[in-house]
């Protein structure tokens, strides 16, 4: 049998504190478990992105001539409208604006690929082949002087084939 318990000052008898024995033996240790575990998996998925992220910026860009997305790009100097394909008649994607700037997305990435640039009237102006890499970091210009069309590009002029004697 438990004995009361009293009040120094005024003798009230004080009922005894029992102790929540379920909070102090399961819940507790319980909580902290799962705390710890909480920040261990938060720590280690962290680390895993900072890794992941670290790992794609490290890949190089140039794939040996693959790529994602291959765009050429035409700055047209003229005031004559132009075109990728003959007689300007297809899509109006194959357009190249006068006196701006137009990009166009590569059919595919893979190997070389042929740009042409055409008059409306179907007059071929321009058609070089080359990588989908080369075209990304390149560009083609064309201009009008002497009442010719001048076209130039910026890729690296092709590497010569080394002559063997027969």
């Amino acid at each position: 049998m438990e004995t009361p318990n009293y009040c120094p000052h005024c003798g009230a008898a004080l009922t005894p504190v029992t102790e929540d024995r379920l909070y102090t033996r399961w819940l507790r240790p319980a909580l902290v478990f799962v705390g710890a575990a909480t920040l261990v998996v938060v720590s280690l998925v962290a680390s895993l992105a900072l890794l992941l992220v670290l790992l794609v910026s490290l890949l190089p860009e140039n794939n040996s001539g693959l790529c994602d997305t291959c765009t050429v790009t035409f700055h047209n100097k003229t005031d004559e409208l132009l075109c990728t394909y003959p007689g300007c008649d297809t899509p109006s994607g194959s357009h190249i604006e006068p006196r701006g700037k137009s990009e166009f997305l590569l059919d595919s990435c893979n190997g070389q690929y042929e740009v042409t640039v055409y008059t409306p009237s179907g007059r071929k102006l321009y058609s070089k082949v080359a990588g989908c890499y080369e075209w990304d970091d390149g560009f083609i210009l064309i201009n009008y002087r002497d009442g010719e069309f001048v076209v130039a590009d910026s890729l690296d002029p092709p590497t010569p084939t080394p002559y063997a004697p027969p």
